[in-house]
């Protein structure tokens, strides 16, 4: 009688432990799910606020940024034109008038002429100039790549104009075929290299020549519906799963004071995701007078990504600080799925007039119409 009492005690405590275990378990998997899905925090907009941000965010338009789709805000104009990097090119865009063009290449062509070396075995500076075919208007210039390096070293440097944006576009390669650098070309052939990595001159140029094929000037609400990637001012047709690094930098009226940024880069895998590294980001902003607003998990038109948005202060005056961040695909992106970084900031600006809340709207509403562009990829 007194065993079975003693049984039933120690079942009874073991429940009581299994339970607290089990108690125990939901209550850690709750916390770690708070954490990684936290109750979204929407704004509570006062009256005036209302107004402010239904001014913000009228006449909203479609861009079209890498291959994908974001609705912004007609007064929004991007402002960043360069460092656009597509295989092994890098292109700058302008919009000019056909007389600026005309002047543009002139005025280039005259001053390659004259370019001048400190060793007189690497020039002429300009080796050669190409006039564009195919109802292509523009030049290439194959030129040595600069005035402090051996003349092998070069680069094909084109400029295009499509629907009033000039585009110039550029790609290094190397020459070895004069004899004038036969000693070099030994030192190369000595250390493994084959003929068509030291003579790229051939190559470079039908590099060249299919890539300003497939560029088209654009106005920044013209939607392709073809395959391809939209860069700022122009569109790359084709889906040719070559590097694509490309930045858009949104912004309003002047006294605004915030910037609107998008990063899409196809080559880059990192070690860490943006919630895998709040902690330190955290320990930053907190030494920094500034702290988490939102952060999480996020789900953007079937988009898996990572959302961090910071509040604080401006490191040279009391005024507030604002960075937003999205970032999809920062470990594991691949040609259909690039890494994405979305952002709103302004660092080093005058205070903007919004507020807090205001901003959160306006990148709340902005963010969740991002979205890829139907057919903008080739089926593989």
């Amino acid at each position: 009688m007194e065993k079975d009492k003693q049984t039933r005690i120690c079942r009874c405590r073991l429940n009581k432990r299994n339970i607290l275990f089990v108690l125990l378990s939901i209550l850690a998997i709750y916390t770690l799910w708070r954490w990684y899905f936290p109750d979204p925090y929407h704004p509570n907009l006062t009256e005036k606020e209302k107004k402010v941000t239904t001014e913000m965010l009228a006449n909203m338009q479609t861009r079209c940024v890498g291959r994908y789709l974001i609705d912004i805000p007609a007064a929004f104009g991007n402002i960043i034109h360069d460092g656009i990097f597509i295989g092994e090119a890098t292109i700058e865009t302008e919009r000019l008038y056909p007389p600026e063009f005309k002047y543009r290449i002139e005025s280039r062509e005259q001053e390659l002429k004259t370019m001048q070396y400190v060793k007189p075995k690497d020039m002429p500076f300009l080796k050669k100039v190409y006039r564009l075919q195919d109802n292509m208007e523009g030049v290439i210039f194959d030129r040595n790549e600069d005035t402090a390096v051996p003349g092998y070293a070069r680069v094909l440097e084109a400029h295009l104009y499509s629907n009033g944006v000039a585009f110039t576009v550029t790609m290094k390669f190397m020459e070895l075929s004069d004899d004038k650098y036969k000693e070099d070309r030994d030192f190369y052939i000595r250390n493994g290299f084959s003929e068509r990595q030291y003579n790229e001159l051939y190559q470079t140029r039908e590099k060249m020549n299919e890539l300003l094929s497939r560029i088209s000037g654009r106005k920044d609400t013209e939607i392709p519906t073809v395959a391809g990637t939209c860069i700022p001012d122009g569109f790359i047709a084709g889906s040719h799963n070559e590097r694509e690094n490309i930045g858009f930098v949104y912004r309003g009226n002047k006294d605004e004071n915030f910037k609107f940024s998008i990063e899409i880069l196809n080559d880059l895998t990192g070690e860490s995701t943006l919630l895998e590294r709040v902690d330190k980001i955290e320990k930053d902003l907190h030494a920094n007078r500034g702290g988490i607003a939102r952060k999480g998990k996020r789900e953007v038109n079937g988009i898996h990504a990572e959302e961090l948005l910071a509040i604080g202060l401006q490191p040279f005056d009391n005024s507030s600080r604002y960075q937003f961040e999205l970032v999809a695909n920062e470990t594991a992106g691949d040609y259909k799925n690039p890494y994405v970084s979305i952002m709103l900031k302004n660092y080093q600006l005058p205070p903007t007039p919004y507020t807090g809340d205001e901003l959160i709207t306006f990148w709340d509403t902005v963010t969740s119409t991002f979205r890829k562009r139907p057919g903008a990829f080739e089926s593989r």
